[in-house]
């Protein structure tokens, strides 16, 4: 007999855990909407002033909440200002880095 397949999860429940997860370590570290935002502009300075990087409140509840996927820029400046990797908070999103190599010689044959 078959072992059983392990259940899929579909796109919008991996965005809406990752927001969750990402709502958990915010108030983990204490740290209110406000304050992201504030950090993310400083991030944005730092990063020639480029407002990809910020993440304003409203934009937070939404990634929260809703479970909308942030862009790249966004990501970045979450991971910084929670202090996890970039490589762990893409893998709450189910993109797992670890695996490219495989992936690749799947995907191209070689």
């Amino acid at each position: 007999m078959a072992a059983p397949q392990p259940a899929r999860i579909s796109w919008e429940d991996l965005a809406l855990t990752a927001g969750e997860r990402l709502r958990a370590r915010r108030h983990e570290l204490k740290l209110t909407m406000r304050d992201v935002y504030l950090t993310t502009v400083q991030i944005a300075k730092k990063e020639g002033d480029n407002e990809e990087f910020i993440v304003r409140p409203s934009r937070l509840s939404d990634v929260e909440i809703k479970g909308q996927v942030p862009n790249i820029y966004r990501l970045y400046s979450l991971a910084v200002v929670y202090d996890i990797s970039l490589l762990e908070l893409l893998s709450w999103y189910g993109i797992h880095c670890e695996l490219m190599p495989k992936v690749a010689a799947h995907a191209t044959g070689r």
